[in-house]
């Protein structure tokens, strides 16, 4: 192969690389098309230390095509709300955009397995997120 022909190819190469790399979330899709909201929290574990007061938890909400309302509370896995933990996700009074939330946990809180819940009540629709420990 002479020196053009080399070029070329590997020009060639290049934009499909870069096709492919542009494209890669379109090609992959999505296993199942879901419209509900999605909430995650991260970490999935929080461990306080002797002189710790309180954690943060990143929570991220994406509502889906009904939205979710403007509230939403933490839950024990065993389904006990505690009491008086909420979080306000927008200033709307149904959130519909995207938002990233930074949760202060109380050490106080007891060992164990937690999650939010935020709800569309007009849908009557429900969302948890993903459960995270508080570790003892």
């Amino acid at each position: 192969m002479d020196k053009d022909n080399k070029v070329l190819l590997a020009a060639v190469l290049i934009i499909l690389v870069a096709l492919v790399a542009f494209n890669f979330g379109d090609i992959t899709g999505k296993a199942v098309k879901d419209d509900g909201t999605v909430i995650a929290v991260s970490p999935t574990t929080v461990k306080f230390g002797e002189y710790d007061t309180m954690k943060l938890v990143t929570i991220k909400v994406i509502p889906g095509k009904d939205g979710v309302d403007t509230v939403m509370s933490l839950y024990m896995v065993d389904g006990f709300k505690v009491s008086g933990e909420t979080v306000n996700i927008c200033t709307d009074s149904i959130c519909r955009e995207e938002a990233t939330l930074t949760y202060k946990l109380d050490s106080e809180l007891k060992p164990g397995k937690y999650y939010f819940k935020a709800e569309r009540v007009q849908k009557g629709k429900t969302y948890k997120s993903n459960s995270f420990e508080i570790a003892a």
